[in-house]
């Protein structure tokens, strides 16, 4: 599937924008995660649709632990990197996709 968050660079090079590690990747070269890889010039994430964990913790559990203390956070995690979404915005979207998943995996 097709990445989002990266630049095309002269010499068929992406430069990932996903996370601050920013890896410039040449034609078949994997970033610093091991799931994002430069195929033809275009970047591809190997885990865009696969959901290894979903859980809810104390904002206090997380680097942005100094924004809104007390609130919860929903944490969404895929093969080796994981993406925090505050809970309060996304919590119906993410419960239906969740379901969706279960759904797909007959749990």
């Amino acid at each position: 599937m097709r990445a989002m968050l990266w630049e095309p660079l002269p010499g068929g090079d992406v430069c990932c924008r996903l996370c601050a590690h920013a890896c410039r990747l040449k034609k078949g070269g994997k970033g610093v995660c091991g799931v994002r890889v430069n195929v033809g010039g275009e970047l591809v994430s190997l885990v865009a649709d696969v959901v290894t964990s979903a859980q809810m913790d104390p904002v206090e559990k997380k680097p942005l632990y100094h924004f809104l203390p007390g609130s919860k956070t929903f944490s969404v995690g895929s093969r080796r990197y994981r993406l925090y979404v505050k809970l309060w915005k996304l919590l119906f979207p993410v419960r239906k996709y969740i379901v969706k998943i279960r759904g797909k995996l007959g749990k």
